[in-house]
């Protein structure tokens, strides 16, 4: 993929033939997700990250998406667990 975000050999295709190529017009969709986007962020920084819980409190307040839109956009603002001391086993 290039800048134009259309494959070289489709490109070429169209430049061999006398059709005209379209591109596709980018969705400007809304997020079923963005009203409650500030409501989700200031709750993280609260410390709230379990998604089943955040699910259950903008679905009180109207949401009608599904889990998995809430995950991918929590996912960035949780904290990575630190590495957590192990005792190795002996080698024999």
């Amino acid at each position: 993929m290039n800048e134009t975000r259309v494959d070289p050999k489709t490109i070429r295709k169209y430049i061999k033939s006398d059709q005209l190529f379209k591109l596709k017009q980018v969705s400007s969709r809304v997020s079923k997700l963005e009203p409650f986007k500030d409501y989700l962020k200031e709750r993280v920084q609260e410390g709230a990250t379990n998604c089943s819980v955040l699910l259950d409190e903008i679905r009180a307040m109207g949401y009608e998406g599904k889990m998995t839109i809430l995950r991918d956009f929590i996912k960035p603002y949780r904290q990575k667990p630190k590495k957590q001391a192990g005792i190795q086993p002996a080698k024999l």
